[in-house]
């Protein structure tokens, strides 16, 4: 239908920039496309070389000088092709023989969509066992419309009542999946969410999920339809990388919250996802509270107090929940924390946000898009789980964050502060003390609480210290109240934030304002190196 054309050679000799050799430098692999032989050429983009028209990339048929570019670009494309096929099974034609005339492009756009990964999805291991069985069911047209999908069946007693099965010889048992696995011990847990340390672990066991046997009689049933599609339900999550199943779950439980999505990428190494994700329950908003503390977080409605502010309230000082707030202007009046949605940076240390509260029967009279209702909104802004250099899993925005934009707050299990000593040494890396309204030297008038993260809570978890963080933290109010000493800790931008860039926070922000006002602070007794790469950096940080 067509020849592949050759393109015409580039002039080098007349170009600046390359070294005795004639050789420039190269920035990277940028593009791929697959040729009529259905063999790979990419796209290179040079560096101190260009054409008349300013373009600098070319077309290189293997990268076999630069083995490293090229398998960093392979490794890259694997992962978004294995995120594109978990997200959505579906395949965009591109392209119409009789009309596009970039028909020869088929190939390169089906890899680009991750076509072969989608029916890796849904396409099950063949295999010979019952065979028999198989033909003489496609034969006699089962009544369910629906494709199914061969699965290996776990003994010959599956195919039980079939003629033609009779015949052949009996198949072995098939066995797998993970019948041994331990449950693992009830989440509890300490000193703010230090994901510094890399980890080799991986997501095995959420990919191990036990057969079960199906029938293939000729008789059909509503129940064995309904087991049948669970087998393959079964099946074709078994199918999925440990990463996509892992967003799969978390999307789920975003969804159910109206939040904005989380995917994990690695650009780095191999590991599929972060570590301790086994048994990790997501949570977008709430604290998880266990039956020690349930009995003391559950009040009486008629402590809450509600204004009678209508749509949206727009004054402070006329707005009945802020009766109790701390938060004032030079003249002392109450005023809010943000305006048109974003936080004002007017909240002292040791003040808590007071919003407005969504008691169920004495709501505030405002509606959900109240001005006063920020940190309580689901997350809008998409979020990357990613494999840092360094610092091990981190977290970054997958749009550009003005200044002041709220992204979520930090979630777990709510625990007393002096059990924390208690919980294994894993946990420590993953606790955040609720810290905010106490001042430092000075004791805290009621309980003291901490939030841990280790088994459950959500992207927060994630975020990495810096000495010179692009978010800070400020305790907010909402569905409690603040005798109780459990707010909730808000996460919001500190600055304006481009796309793509890692999200963190310093772990002991007294130790940043001692490093400002003289100098270097010395390391506390408890601390380990910092490898967060600040400019400014204390070279330590707390754990």
């Amino acid at each position: 239908m067509w020849e592949e054309s050759t393109s015409s050679e580039e002039t080098w000799s007349d170009a600046d920039g390359g070294n005795e050799q004639g050789e420039w430098p190269v920035t990277g692999i940028v593009g791929e496309e697959l040729t009529q032989a259905q063999s790979p050429r990419y796209e290179v983009r040079w560096d101190q070389w260009h054409r008349k028209d300013g373009t600098n990339t070319t077309w290189q048929p293997d990268m076999e000088d630069r083995r490293d570019l090229l398998s960093k670009w392979k490794r890259k494309q694997r992962y978004k092709r294995n995120i594109a096929a978990a997200r959505d099974p579906s395949i965009k034609i591109m392209w119409d023989p009789a009309h596009d005339p970039t028909v020869h492009n088929r190939a390169t756009d089906l890899k680009a969509q991750a076509r072969r990964e989608k029916l890796d999805n849904v396409e099950p291991e063949l295999t010979s066992l019952n065979w028999d069985a198989e033909c003489d069911r496609s034969l006699r047209c089962d009544e369910d419309p629906v494709p199914r999908l061969r699965t290996r069946r776990t003994d010959s007693a599956a195919v039980e009542g079939s003629s033609r099965s009779r015949h052949s010889p009996a198949s072995p048992a098939v066995r797998s999946g993970n019948k041994d696995s331990k449950p693992s011990s009830s989440p509890s847990v300490r000193s703010k969410p230090l994901s510094q340390t890399a980890s080799s672990a991986s997501l095995r066991s959420l990919s191990k999920t036990p057969d079960r046997p199906t029938r293939a009689s000729s008789s059909s049933s509503p129940s064995s339809s309904r087991n049948t599609r669970k087998d393959n339900f079964a099946l074709s999550s078994r199918l999925l990388p440990p990463h996509a199943l892992l967003e799969k779950k978390w999307r789920q439980a975003t969804r159910n919250v109206s939040a904005a999505s989380i995917t994990i990428v690695n650009e780095i190494d191999d590991e599929e996802v972060p570590p301790h994700m086994e048994e990790f329950m997501y949570t977008e908003q709430k604290y998880i509270v266990g039956k020690e503390l349930e009995f003391i977080f559950t009040l009486d409605e008629d402590l809450f107090l509600r204004c009678e502010c209508y749509s949206s309230c727009q004054d402070a000082t006329k707005c009945h929940c802020q009766t109790n707030s701390e938060l004032n202007d030079t003249m002392g009046k109450n005023i809010f924390a943000y305006s048109r949605g974003l936080f004002t940076f007017r909240v002292p240390r040791g003040v808590e946000v007071i919003e407005c509260n969504k008691a169920s029967q004495f709501f505030c009279h405002c509606d959900a898009n109240c001005a006063n209702r920020v940190a309580q909104r689901p997350r809008d802004i998409a979020i990357e789980i990613f494999k840092t250099k360094h610092c091990g899993w981190g977290a970054r925005a997958v749009e550009d964050l003005p200044k002041g934009k709220v992204m979520g707050m930090f979630t777990g299990q709510l625990v007393r502060r002096e059990h924390i000593e208690n919980l294994p040494d894993s946990h420590a890396n993953y606790i955040f003390d609720l810290d905010g309204t106490e001042a430092k030297g000075e004791a805290n008038p009621g309980d003291k609480y901490s939030v841990d993260a280790f088994e459950c809570g959500n992207w927060t978890r994630f975020v990495n210290h810096s000495c010179e963080p692009n978010m800070k933290v400020y305790s907010v109010v909402f569905d409690t109240v603040s005798s109780m000493n459990a707010p909730y800790v808000a996460f919001v931008a500190m600055k304006y934030i481009p796309a793509q860039t890692e999200l963190t926070i310093d772990y002991d922000p007294y130790a940043g304002e001692e490093a400002v006002s003289v100098g270097k602070s010395k390391a506390a007794p408890n601390a380990k190196p910092c490898w967060c790469g600040a400019e400014r950096c204390r070279g330590w940080v707390k754990v």
